[in-house]
């Protein structure tokens, strides 16, 4: 998949699988990582520890029907404890490496955690939510 993207032209993109199964990163051990960067490809393993982050649970991030999920993100972004957070952060601090918003996951996990405490990151939920039910529905022209 990796190498697929850096085909498709891809700058930077991480392909990730965790020990657990999971197709995110996880805090619950490791998680193998591919990443196409300006064509070349790499693989290496990414730990919470790496993050700053303590390990977890399955647990932790267990989810339910959608409407649960939804009670979860708006609790977390709401500046919350919750289980999910680290692996919220995890992601987050990934996603801002990637984009080149931050040096390294530490400092990502900074500014993931600073999002959440100041509101912005709920505010972006919020906007994301009056713009995806203002839109209508477009069908598919062929």
């Amino acid at each position: 998949m990796a190498r697929v993207l850096a085909t498709l032209g891809a700058e930077r993109a991480w392909v990730v699988h965790g020990e657990d199964g999971l197709d995110e990163l996880t805090t619950t051990g490791a998680t193998q990582v591919a990443e196409a960067h300006d064509g070349v490809i790499r693989t290496f393993t990414v730990t919470p520890e790496d993050a700053g982050l303590a390990r977890g649970t399955a647990s932790d991030f267990a989810g339910g029907a959608p409407e649960e999920n939804a009670a979860i993100i708006r609790e977390l972004l709401a500046g919350r404890a919750v289980s999910a957070r680290d692996v919220v952060l995890l992601n987050a601090a990934a996603t801002l490496l990637i984009a080149g918003r931050c040096s390294d996951l530490r400092a990502g996990v900074l500014l993931a955690r600073e999002a959440i405490e100041s509101g912005r990151a709920q505010g972006v939920l919020e906007a994301q939510i009056v713009r995806s039910n203002a839109e209508p529905l477009r069908e598919a022209v062929s």
